[in-house]
C-alpha cells in the first residue's frame, strides 16, 4: 500500500534544498511489516514528510516498489540530478534507487555505520566521526591519521565508499547532515501508531500531518513581512 497526500505532493515541489531521508521501521500490530518513509528537507532545514507504503519486508523488491510509485507522483526536482538521499541500513535500498533514480547521490548514515566499528575501539570511532565531517582540505590528512594510528581499520574504511560518508568527499547537497536523524525524529512522533492496524495507524499519520501543515502555515503567516498568499506559494 502506497500513500502521499495531496498538500504534501503541491508542496514538496517548494523544498528545493535537494536533500531528503528514507527509512523503514517495524510495524507491531496484529499483522506486523514494515512502514517506508520518504521525507523531505524544507528550506528551513525542517522534516517534511511526503510519501509513504505499508510493506510486508524491508528489502530490494519493497524499495523497488516503493520508489517507483514516488516516481509516478512527478514532483519538479525531487530524487533527480544532484538530489541526495540519506538512508541508514541498506537492505536493497541501494539497488532499488540505482533502478528507478540512478542520478540520486546516495548517502550512508555514519551513526550507524559506528556500530560496526565499536570492535575498533573508542578512540577509532572518534577518528572516524572526524573523518567524516572534515571539510575537503583536511579530509585526506585525517585518514592519513587513521591509517598511522590503526591500519587495520584503515583498510576497512577504505573499502566503504567515502562519496556515501564523508562529507568532505561528495559534491552534493548534504548540509551539515552526518545521520539519518530526520526520520528518526519522524519515527518518534508516529510511534504509538505503529502499534495500530495499518488503516488508524494511517489515520494518525494524516491527522499529524495536517496539523503539521497547518501549524507550519501560521508560522509562516507570522513571520515578518510574510502574507497568507506567500504561505499558499510555500505549500503550507
Amino acid at each position: 500500500m502506497f500513500l502521499s497526500f495531496g498538500a504534501s505532493i503541491s508542496g514538496a515541489a517548494s523544498c528545493p534544498t535537494g536533500f531528503a531521508v528514507a527509512d523503514g521501521c517495524f510495524l507491531k500490530g496484529k499483522y506486523l511489516g514494515t512502514l517506508l518513509a520518504l521525507i523531505l528537507m524544507d528550506p528551513l532545514g525542517g522534516q517534511f514528510p511526503l510519501a509513504f507504503a505499508v510493506v510486508g519486508n524491508e528489502d530490494c523488491e519493497s524499495w523497488e516498489y516503493f520508489f517507483e510509485k514516488v516516481k509516478s507522483l512527478g514532483v519538479p526536482g525531487v530524487l533527480e540530478s544532484g538530489f541526495s538521499l540519506m538512508g541508514d541500513q541498506d537492505k536493497g535500498m541501494q539497488a532499488a534507487l540505482k533502478k528507478s533514480f540512478a542520478e540520486v547521490v546516495r548517502l550512508k548514515c555514519t551513526k550507524h555505520m559506528e556500530r560496526n566499528i565499536d570492535r575498533f575501539g573508542k578512540k577509532m570511532k572518534q577518528m572516524f566521526r572526524k573523518a567524516a565531517s572534515a571539510p575537503p582540505c583536511s579530509l585526506d590528512t585525517v585518514m592519513e591519521d587513521i591509517k598511522d594510528e590503526n591500519e587495520e581499520f584503515f583498510a576497512y574504511l577504505s573499502k566503504k565508499d567515502r562519496k556515501t560518508w564523508a562529507k568532505g568527499a561528495v559534491c552534493s547537497r548534504r548540509y551539515t547532515h552526518t545521520t539519518n536523524n530526520m526520520s528518526e525524529g519522524f519515527n518518534s512522533v508516529i510511534g504509538g501508531a505503529r502499534k495500530k492496524e495499518v488503516l488508524g495507524m494511517l489515520d494518525t499519520i494524516l491527522g499529524k500531518l495536517r496539523q503539521w501543515h497547518f501549524d507550519r502555515k501560521g508560522s509562516a503567516v507570522g513571520a515578518a513581512g510574510a502574507t497568507s498568499e506567500d504561505t499558499d506559494v510555500l505549500g503550507y
